[in-house]
């Protein structure tokens, strides 16, 4: 597998929007290492309730199927916007595999309806059981959440929390400051505290 490569990642959607058949092939084995690893990362850290029925590679498949539908009809510009259009469509398949396994037939589906609080909006996690009903309530609420984020803010929340870059990393690839980085993720913390009223677990990379 080969690890990614900016320029090369853009050269393959270069090809893909000149109409080149063979670059989604190439675009998905330039990128397969750093999408397994994101995938790993948010089943375990972010999707709790689906790690333990879902292996991580079957996941990444379904995904690249999702992505290869999406680069037909989606011309996507740049290293920036592929990586937030993949962001896209593994929570798209984590939540739908969420709901599945939380669904009447699912593994799930004998737990009872996950409480929630006085305003209707559901509880955050309770540390001690991450797994526990109202705690996977709370992350798929987090999740269709973040998808509804305005698009600087959704970029920036993207990056940072499911791809896990820095704020370096994410001020070279939207070609703004790092303090507008910062800013971005601000507004996007307080706009998701303001829909679940719980603060939302730092998500920038371990050089931020």
């Amino acid at each position: 597998m080969t690890e990614w490569n900016t320029p090369h990642v853009e050269a393959c959607l270069d090809r893909i929007r000149r109409g080149d058949e063979t670059a989604r092939d190439d675009l998905f084995a330039a990128c397969q290492q750093r999408l397994l690893r994101l995938v790993r990362k948010m089943m375990h850290a972010r999707f709790p309730d689906v790690r333990r029925w879902e292996e991580t590679s079957d996941v990444l498949q379904q995904v690249f199927i999702r992505l290869d539908r999406a680069l037909r009809t989606v011309a996507v510009a740049d290293a920036k916007h592929f990586l937030c259009l993949a962001a896209d469509h593994i929570r798209f398949e984590l939540i739908d595999l969420a709901r599945r396994v939380r669904g009447a037939s699912g593994p799930l589906g004998h737990l009872a309806t996950p409480p929630r609080g006085a305003d209707g909006r559901p509880l955050p996690p309770d540390a001690a059981d991450p797994e526990s009903p109202d705690a996977l309530d709370w992350w798929q609420a987090l999740h269709d959440e973040a998808g509804r984020l305005p698009e600087p803010q959704r970029e920036v929340f993207a990056l940072a929390w499911y791809n896990g870059c820095t704020q370096d990393e994410i001020a070279r690839l939207l070609a703004v400051s790092v303090s507008t980085v910062k800013r971005r993720w601000e507004e996007a913390q307080v706009r998701l505290f303001d829909k679940l009223g719980e603060g939302v677990p730092d998500g920038f990379g371990e050089n931020a």
